[in-house]
């Protein structure tokens, strides 16, 4: 059964990650959100290729630290689509 885009969306973002934090400590379990904040990364975007075609992209957070400027998918799109139209004539 193949999975909706909603839940794989859902997924994607609240994959947990547990980071071990020592011997006789229950690991730190975090998600995307609480990752970017432990981290220090002020946004990212991801993509999700399915058949060399993009099915899934979205930003996070902000471009830079200090910055509203959010973070978008759309250079995903452009690259997907510049790198689709490259590849096609090969």
């Amino acid at each position: 059964m193949q999975e909706d885009l909603e839940s794989r969306i859902h997924r994607v973002e609240a994959t947990v990650v547990d980071l071990p934090m020592g011997e006789n400590q229950a690991p730190l379990r975090m998600d995307l959100l609480q990752l970017m904040k432990l981290y220090n990364v002020p946004g990212l975007s991801i993509a999700v290729i399915e058949n060399y075609k993009m099915v899934w992209a979205k930003g996070y957070g902000v471009i830079e630290t200090g910055s509203s400027k959010p973070v978008t998918a759309s250079r995903w799109r452009r690259q997907v689509r510049f790198t689709s139209s490259n590849t096609e004539s090969w």
